[in-house]
């Protein structure tokens, strides 16, 4: 989403708070999790779900898998076994990042997992995140829970498909019907049953709205003019009996005048009724056509908030954040 962002800095002197200061500056590497009672590629797979969810969040530049262990290679690490924050503060030397995350996924029993993590601060060598959540279902569950740990772990709220997923259950209807893909085909379905739906549908809450409000403007616009063409219609038709009724040349001279203006009235109006009707038609065909071609923004609706509330623990400053779309 782009976005323009106004911050306003308070400069705080009391002690640090154990909250994440949003800067996609930051960057941040994942290391896989250690698997306990589960296959390896397993938790490499829940361990990259978290990555992309980093990602999501906007909040960090988040290192993918390949680059970092690359890199390990490069220096001669191949097994890495850290168990303190010290330990791991000096991997993430090793790869020139601000934080590092480190985990086990550990199966308790046949549907009972608990997740361990950490992130630690580099240049502090300290944790600054830690976590153990005990899970109760499957691996899908556990998925749930590090992509809404991934938006916690930001300071920021998670997107309501994923609260959701968590509350209901990710197998729960209504979730399945968050979850389904926003087709280009079903949008158009919404776009023709009215201007600026299908738009919305996709994410593109600006212009569906915009589309919304002229087919609103026009619509209203072509009925008034054909209400006023109506009113005029009686008028017309009495001054014509009148016209008719007439024998001295003043009066019959007066009604003509009379009728003369009512139709040009007429004339005017029905020209309006012409072009706000056409203006509608082709905001109507506008709408179709961007909802089908336009780029999808996903989640937008869902999860967009305008003001966010960040604070840096390392340089004591909070900061309010304005997005405007």
């Amino acid at each position: 989403m782009k976005s323009i962002q106004i911050n306003i800095i308070f400069i705080l002197m009391s002690a640090p708070l154990s909250l994440w200061g949003q800067n996609p500056d930051n960057s941040i590497a994942v290391l896989d999790f250690k698997p306990v009672g589960i296959e390896r590629k397993q938790a490499e797979t829940i361990t990259e779900r978290l990555r992309i969810q980093l990602n999501k969040t906007g909040a960090v530049q988040q290192m993918n898998r390949k680059w970092i262990y690359d890199v390990l290679r490069r220096e001669g690490i191949k097994k890495i076994k850290c168990i303190t924050p010290e330990c791991t503060a000096d991997l993430g030397n090793t790869l020139d990042v601000n934080y590092v995350v480190t985990g086990e996924l550990i199966k308790e029993g046949d549907s009972t997992f608990t997740i361990d993590i950490n992130m630690v601060h580099v240049q502090s060598r300290i944790t600054k995140k830690s976590k153990r959540i005990t899970v109760e279902g499957d691996l899908g569950d556990i998925v749930v829970e590090l992509e809404l740990l991934a938006w916690n772990m930001m300071w920021l709220k998670p997107p309501e498909v994923l609260l959701a997923k968590q509350r209901l259950g990710r197998h729960d209807p209504d979730v399945v019907a968050m979850l389904k893909p926003r087709t280009r085909e079903d949008a158009l379905k919404r776009a023709m049953w009215f201007p600026g739906m299908g738009s919305i549908y996709r994410g593109n809450i600006v212009p569906g709205c915009a589309f919304m409000g002229l087919e609103l403007t026009f619509m209203g616009l072509a009925i008034n003019s054909q209400m006023k063409f109506n009113d005029l219609k009686p008028g017309r038709e009495d001054n014509l009996e009148k016209y008719r009724a007439a024998t001295i040349a003043d009066s019959i001279k007066k009604y003509v005048d009379i009728l003369d203006r009512i139709d040009a009235d007429m004339k005017n109006e029905n020209k309006n009724l012409l072009t706000y009707s056409v203006s509608a038609v082709g905001i109507w065909a506008l709408s179709m056509a961007h909802a089908y071609y336009a780029k999808q923004k996903k989640d937008e609706f869902a999860y967009f908030r305008p003001v966010r509330f960040t604070y840096d623990p390392f340089t004591k400053q909070a900061s309010i954040s304005w997005y405007f779309l």
